[in-house]
């Protein structure tokens, strides 16, 4: 029945009014009139991110009891989201919402961020962190070559 509760809650949408000027000030002419497509494109960007579902499931999959955080978790690793929210996502993730989503089947590989580079290697050549490698390793015989 908990489980019920918390499927329910995670699918069930949340609403925010929208303030009776702004529904005015769109109907006042007539040419700005807007088709239900671009009110409901307007309307999602209005939207706090905290009441749009996938941000209802990391919480419940980093904060919520057990049975919670599995079903928050399966119901993630099922999500096809634009490459920035799903990197929002992945930084949002606790350690344990990681392990879950790593040990899920098919999860989409974005919501693991691959670690950022030292800064001092971001600027250097190449070339350059090549030749100081192979001048530390050691030489061997007479025929060893040094450039």
């Amino acid at each position: 029945q908990e489980h019920q509760l918390v499927e329910q809650e995670a699918s069930t949408p949340q609403y925010i009014p929208v303030p009776q000027n702004l529904l005015d000030s769109i109907n006042q002419y007539e040419e700005m009139k807007l088709s239900p497509i671009e009110t409901k494109e307007d309307l999602r960007s209005m939207i706090p991110r905290h009441l749009k579902r996938p941000w209802r499931l990391i919480d419940m999959a980093n904060k919520g009891e057990y049975e919670q955080h599995l079903k928050a978790v399966r119901e993630l690793s099922k999500l096809s989201l634009p490459d920035g929210e799903m990197t929002q996502l992945a930084q949002s993730c606790s350690r344990r919402t990681a392990v879950g989503l790593a040990r899920t089947e098919g999860v989409d590989l974005r919501y693991f961020l691959s670690t950022p580079l030292p800064p001092d290697v971001v600027d250097r050549d190449i070339i350059d962190m090549f030749r100081e490698i192979l001048v530390k390793l050691p030489v061997v015989g007479d025929k060893a070559h040094r450039g």
